[in-house]
């Protein structure tokens, strides 16, 4: 089991403006991989949803970025790992 820490919060604008709170657990041990947790806030700091995720088998977290894709006109959440 792991415990995930908040790494980020980004300001979301847009229909639903509020935040994205990203939560990281770096890799613990090997074998094992490292998680993700995001989850989606109102304005008012109340949550709307999100998600915990793996982020690959013997990976590592490094950074994370949120930014407007280019090609898909929307917002993403960039994951950078090592191995």
């Amino acid at each position: 089991m792991w415990t995930p820490e908040p790494w980020f919060l980004w300001a979301h604008a847009g229909e639903r403006p509020g935040y994205i709170l990203f939560e990281g657990c770096h890799l613990i041990m090997i074998p094992d991989s490292s998680s993700a947790a995001v989850h989606v806030l109102d304005v008012d700091g109340r949550r709307l949803g999100g998600a915990t995720f793996p982020t690959g088998w013997r990976i590592d977290i490094e950074d994370a970025s949120y930014k407007v894709d280019a090609a898909l006109g929307v917002p993403v959440i960039e994951v950078r790992t090592a191995r």
